[in-house]
């Protein structure tokens, strides 16, 4: 994906992955977490593979009670996590590699396990104990968020090979010497492309809201500045790309899952689950657990 580095150096590491309307995590996936680790015995060693800044632990106000590890590749990533959970073991992806023994009694992932090549999931894998718990939230081909990426890829696909930011920065120039917004040959470029703009999705509606926006007021922004945002969402767009088709490419079904699940000798107790959120009537991933045999 895009760089991880990049990415927690852009974004809030206290901000929650699932939010609501205002900004709180959602209590679905809150609930789910808690009860996950709630059976735990205090003074359990558990390590949540992908961490990123700590997302599964934030959601579980008990969790200090348990010795803690915790792996990502982004050193920023590790750096968040640590500031809040001064306890805990972090692990790069060096550390995760020269790591031989099995000591986790349960191993927890949101999102990030399926994102390991094969022989980094082994070794992730290896580090459960026989008879440790394995419970991990996996982007699912069936779920919220692969349909909805399938749908925003296809919108950035047909942005990034019309150019349109090139398209709509001229329609600023134009605008610009004619002295009137033109909003129509704006909207007319979107049909020309066919996009639906009451369907638009991540980058795709940042650019038509930013976009009409400039237009509509041309005379209150310099060139420049206007030149740099296009130039700068463009980029955007080109990351989003790149960044989803990751994202579609490792979400699984339900037969792969269990595939996974009988490679890692994780065959105990095994159960694959939607997780559902209360605005959404596909669900946003798989719950997948088990006991490592």
């Amino acid at each position: 994906m895009q760089s991880w580095e990049q990415y927690w150096a852009e974004n809030d590491p206290n901000a929650p992955v699932f939010s609501d309307g205002v900004g709180k995590n959602r209590q679905e996936v809150v609930n789910f977490w808690q009860a996950a680790i709630s059976d735990v015995p205090p003074g359990s060693t558990i390590i949540d593979i992908c961490s990123g800044a700590g997302a599964v632990f934030d959601t579980c106000t008990n969790i200090n009670q348990y010795n803690l590890f915790a792996h990502d590749g982004s050193e920023r990533a590790r750096v968040h996590l640590k500031r809040k959970y001064a306890n805990a073991n972090v692990l790069s992806n060096d550390d995760l590699a020269a790591r031989k023994e099995a000591f986790a009694d349960i191993l927890v992932s949101q999102f990030g396990i399926e994102y390991l090549d094969k022989d980094a999931q082994k070794i992730a894998i290896s580090m459960l104990k026989q008879g440790g718990a394995f419970i991990a939230l996996i982007h699912s081909t069936d779920g919220f968020i692969h349909k909805k990426y399938q749908k925003e890829h296809k919108q950035l696909i047909s942005l990034i090979s019309e150019s349109m930011c090139v398209e709509l920065l001229q329609i600023f120039k134009r605008s610009t010497s004619e002295g009137k917004p033109l909003l129509t040959e704006f909207d007319a470029q979107w049909s020309k492309i066919g996009l639906d703009t009451g369907n638009l999705y991540g980058g795709a509606l940042a650019l038509f809201n930013g976009g009409k926006q400039l237009i509509s007021k041309y005379n209150n922004f310099a060139l420049q500045d206007v030149e740099n945002w296009f130039f700068g969402i463009e980029q955007q767009l080109k990351l989003a790309k790149t960044n989803i088709e990751q994202i579609l490419r490792v979400a699984l079904d339900e037969q792969q899952i269990v595939s996974f699940c009988e490679q890692h000798e994780i065959t105990k107790e095994l159960s694959i689950e939607p997780l559902f959120i209360a605005s959404q009537t596909l669900p946003i991933g798989l719950v997948v657990k088990g006991t490592k045999c």
